[in-house]
């Protein structure tokens, strides 16, 4: 996870741990276990979404790709 750029880790087997955390170079890191979502977040769904941002396309590129 340090040697190549993410924008997020998912981590979904510990059971007793915390919802978020960070990298030691600032990655976000999310506990999906479902027992923990349950626990923490009980008037939600068992389940995280998360966007990843996305980069603009040139208008050229984007006109390439659509011919």
């Amino acid at each position: 996870m340090l040697r190549y750029p993410v924008d997020a880790v998912f981590h979904g087997h510990a059971h007793r741990g915390t919802l978020e955390g960070r990298t030691i170079n600032g990655v976000p890191v999310f506990n999906v276990a479902r027992p923990l979502l349950m626990r923490s977040r009980p008037d939600q769904p068992p389940f995280l979404l998360y966007e990843v941002p996305r980069e603009a396309v040139p208008a050229e590129e984007a006109a390439a790709n659509a011919a």
